[in-house]
């Protein structure tokens, strides 16, 4: 068997690994490089043996809350792939390993650690995402002035769109929506850092990281991203502040709300700044705002306000409504989440995510949906039941928390909601294999094993009692 202190440090070395591959991976100008498909294999076969290592070890975690409801949603996956194998399985069963690996090494593992193991681990990946973010983010921001409606084509051949477009800032990402909340991440990461910083230069260079963060956010122009930093904040300015009053619950919540509509608001006055910036440097490219000017007009609208003009949830409504055009085809356990597409072309060749102007979808933009749609009423039941569960597990454990284990709870209660936010408007949680599912599953084990642990010792606490 492997020595817990020895596997426990792999885990640590496989979770530093994933988040910077995980984060690089939507860097528009790093996933296209070939050391990317070198770093994709290490990821497989590091997972892959650690994963074994859980199995070998499962003794340890068998008491974890929602382990059976992780494994049902899991043969759920399996089935709704095998049923639906005519449209292909070899991506279902990739994303199944990846899904394996969050559930397993991510969520699983986290019942062996102490709120210490937590908080130390949670530094150094806090650490190591905040200086990625921050680089990756402030090269975003420089690009309002160098690179307009840009396009990078990587060495495979395959071109992304980059830059200041279409009146966002998408920057270094492939998808100005993934860059904004991964931001969102990146900003929690600094905040929780604050607490452990002594020295004014660090508190000093958080600020800075903080705020490259906010401006991007603002400028990417995302409603997702805007949607999870205000319902992060509200949350997490609540615990915190119920905490310190010492559960003055009224005053806890008065003071998240307030610090909701205050960081949504400051994002929110970015907009107007980011319309005229973006007509500005439209003007000096490309030279029509100055013509149309002349001519006594006003400047073109950039495509952002033209898109939400047309219609305000961006093509989301005409998505969900395939997805429930194919719910309606196989309610019972879906067409599998990989073959979404290749069904739909075959069984439903007038639905909008494969009959539209744009582009062919393969995901459905909310988790729901996306549950419903490829595992049927079978996986969607499963999911409200775990999350049913784990609501069940949080409010029994978070009563009998102790003062130091408040930060780590904290800070995963405010990302697990900002990441369940998004996934409302994309396919993280269960499907996507990226940074915010990797959040998702990391802070969704601290707190329910915090939560656990924390309900064992009141039940002990409370037996010592009733025996005295």
């Amino acid at each position: 068997m492997i020595k817990s202190e020895k596997y426990r440090k792999l885990l640590l070395a496989y979770k530093i690994y994933m988040l910077i591959y995980l984060l690089c991976a939507f860097n528009a100008f790093i996933n296209g490089l070939a050391v990317m498909k070198a770093a994709t294999f290490i990821a497989a076969g590091f997972g892959g043996l650690l994963l074994t290592g859980v199995l070998i070890q499962w003794k340890q975690y068998r008491k974890m809350g929602n382990l059976p409801l992780l494994v049902l949603f899991m043969a759920s996956y399996l089935f709704s792939s095998v049923m639906n194998i005519r449209y292909g399985i070899t991506e279902n069963i990739q994303a199944m390993v990846w899904l394996a690996c969050q559930m397993g090494l991510l969520y699983l593992t986290s019942y062996t650690y102490t709120a210490e193991d937590m908080r130390r681990e949670l530094r150094i990946l806090a650490a190591t995402g905040t200086v990625i973010c921050t680089v990756f983010n402030a090269v975003s921001l420089t690009m309002v002035a160098w690179l307009f409606d840009g396009g990078y084509r990587d060495p495979s051949g395959a071109v992304h769109a980059v830059g200041y477009r279409m009146g966002r800032l998408w920057g270094v990402y492939d998808d100005p929506n993934h860059g904004a909340v991964i931001a969102v991440i990146a900003i929690f990461f600094a905040l929780y850092l604050w607490k452990y910083c002594e020295k004014r230069i660090w508190k000093v260079l958080l600020i800075v990281s903080i705020v490259i963060q906010y401006l991007y956010i603002g400028f990417a122009n995302s409603r997702t991203a805007m949607i999870a930093f205000g319902g992060s904040l509200c949350v997490g300015g609540f615990l915190v502040f119920y905490v310190m009053r010492k559960k003055e619950w009224l005053r806890s919540v008065i003071i998240g709300i307030l610090l909701m509509l205050a960081g949504v608001s400051g994002l929110m006055a970015l907009e107007p700044i980011n319309s005229k910036t973006f007509a500005y440097v439209q003007k000096i490219v490309v030279g029509e705002g100055q013509k149309e000017a002349d001519k006594g007009k006003k400047p073109a609208q950039n495509q952002r306000e033209k898109e939400l003009a047309k219609d305000e949830s961006n093509g989301r409504i005409d998505i969900w409504r395939s997805g429930l055009e194919i719910v309606s085809t196989s309610p019972l356990y879906g067409v599998s989440f990989r073959d979404i597409t290749p069904y739909a072309e075959e069984n439903l060749p007038d639905t909008y995510i494969v009959n539209n102007s744009i582009v062919r979808y393969d995901s459905l933009h909310n988790m729901f949906v996306d549950v419903l749609a490829s595992q049927g009423v079978i996986g969607l039941a499963i999911t409200i039941l775990l999350i049913l569960n784990t609501l069940r597990l949080l409010l029994k454990g978070m009563g009998h928390l102790r003062g130091e284990e408040s930060d780590v709870m904290i800070f995963s209660f405010s990302m697990t909601v900002a990441m369940l936010l998004a996934s409302m408007f994309y396919s993280y949680v269960f499907y996507l294999h990226a940074p915010q599912t990797f959040i998702f599953w990391l802070c969704l084990g601290y707190m329910v094993s915090l939560s656990q642990h924390a309900c064992a010792r009141g039940t002990d606490s409370l037996h010592l009692e009733e025996r005295s």
